[in-house]
């Protein structure tokens, strides 16, 4: 526990500002990065660059998690975050420099994404909790967006210009890869806490050994690609309806978050809309580690079926705190729209946990991210050129767009409600919840209840 506890501390460092954007936009926007008339549309487009790489880069973790294991990821996550931040206080020293900003913000956010997969090498020390572990990925994700405030702090007391504050936090994040690499797991440690979990009687699914026994075998990652597709296949049906419901609402948050600052500042504002975007970033950071950590317990405690259910309310009730013109209601979305992250996360790994093998987890997982992230990385862009010609107004535009996306999230998620109904999701082998309700003996149709004698 205290590797894991630590392991999250170095995480927090070396995740990098990933999802406060609006925070450091009018940081940038008093630097005069991209200064001029299509200033904020360089800006937004930067963001959904970024986001969809973090995201759609997610295939490529996942294989690199699958094939090298948490230690090189959370190693090599770290190295490339701190590359990213030295690019980006580069990119804004300079005017001439500020088209880096385009590949240097990106970097960063590929390097803490997949900085965080190290985590998930807990998941075998933990099995009864599988989620309670790999939300904390989300946690430590979302906790580092306070970093954010450090840097809006030190600039407005002690002036201190972004591009030191990003330098230094680069240099940070380097220094703290090699001691992040030897508390990972080794392939070895995880493979011996499967055996011990079932031995134990706390996985009752020996095939689940089995699954983690070929995890770093000599497989390429062109074989772990085609594995994972094969197993997409397999339930190709179940899984784009996944993939509509994890798009459209990624595509709805983002969406949000790119547009915040410029939506509060139609709403309250320039300064009020400052001060609103410096507080999501600590009301995202803290209210975003106890949603991550929440979440995943609640998943494991009430099935993936009711915890859809809950996160459909959630988007119903976070749209309708968008449109209340009143500062606390915003501030109120702010923690809806980090629990809504949080929770969609959450989602996207127990159904990779449901429909994958465990040796194909990162990469399963991977897929699902990539597909909604490159998605949202093309469309949205085409989506902000599209309707601010149509609806030039920024108000009505916004709530609009607001509207529209809720409902096709909504409707989405009422059709995986439809198809469980009909086709119970499985149960995944890393849950002692795996135990059967009940066993037919012999086909004859006699039902009894499990015990530890007749368990496999």
């Amino acid at each position: 526990m205290l590797r894991l506890i630590f392991l999250c501390i170095l995480c927090f460092i070396s995740a990098g500002p990933v999802n406060c954007w609006s925070t450091l936009e009018p940081m940038l926007i008093q630097r005069r990065v991209f200064f001029g008339e299509d200033q904020r549309e360089q800006l937004d487009h930067i963001y959904a660059i970024s986001n969809g790489a973090g995201i759609g880069g997610s295939l490529f973790f996942g294989m690199f998690f699958d094939r090298y294991g948490g230690a090189s990821s959370v190693f090599w996550g770290a190295v490339v975050t701190g590359v990213g931040l030295m690019l980006m206080a580069l990119s804004v020293s300079f005017p001439g420099w500020n088209w880096l900003l385009y590949a240097a913000y990106p970097i960063t956010n590929i390097g803490g994404s997949m900085n965080v997969y190290g985590i998930y090498s807990f998941l075998w020390h933990f099995p009864e909790h599988p989620n309670l572990v790999a939300s904390l990925a989300d946690a430590v994700t979302a906790l580092s967006e306070v970093i954010v405030v450090t840097a809006v702090f030190l600039h407005r007391q002690y002036e201190m210009p972004l591009e030191t504050f990003l330098m230094a936090l680069g240099i940070l994040c380097l220094s703290t890869s090699f001691l992040a690499f030897h508390i990972v797991p080794s392939m070895e440690e995880v493979k011996s806490c499967a055996r011990e979990a079932v031995q134990e009687g706390r996985v009752t699914s020996e095939s689940a050994i089995a699954e983690v026994e070929s995890m770093g075998e000599d497989n390429d990652e062109v074989e772990i690609f085609r594995q994972c597709i094969d197993v997409f296949q397999k339930n190709i049906k179940t899984n784009l309806i996944f993939l509509n419901y994890i798009f459209l609402v990624n595509f709805l948050l983002s969406y949000v978050l790119i547009q915040q600052f410029y939506y509060y500042e139609q709403l309250f504002g320039a300064r009020r809309a400052t001060w609103l975007v410096d507080i999501f970033a600590i009301n995202f950071g803290v209210s975003g580690f106890l949603f991550a950590v929440f979440g995943g317990y609640v998943c494991d405690e009430i099935g993936i079926e009711r915890f859809l259910s809950w996160m459909q309310l959630m988007i119903l009730a976070f749209s309708l705190l968008l449109f209340c013109p009143y500062e606390s209601c915003q501030i109120l979305s702010q923690a809806q729209l980090s629990l809504l992250y949080d929770f969609w996360d959450v989602l996207v790994m127990r159904i990779a946990m449901l429909y994958a093998p465990p040796h194909l987890l990162g990469t399963f997982s991977g897929l699902l991210y990539t597909v909604a992230g490159v998605s949202q990385m093309i469309l949205e862009p085409a989506y902000d050129m599209l309707s601010s010609a149509f609806l030039p107004q920024p108000l009505p535009r916004y709530w609009i767009s607001f509207a529209m996306f809720t409902l096709y999230a909504i409707l989405a998620g009422e059709t995986i409600t439809r198809y469980w109904k009909k086709n119970s999701p499985p149960t995944p082998p890393l849950s002692s919840s795996s135990l059967p309700l009940s066993l037919d003996v012999e086909g004859q149709g006699k039902i009894i209840q499990p015990s530890k004698s007749n368990l496999p």
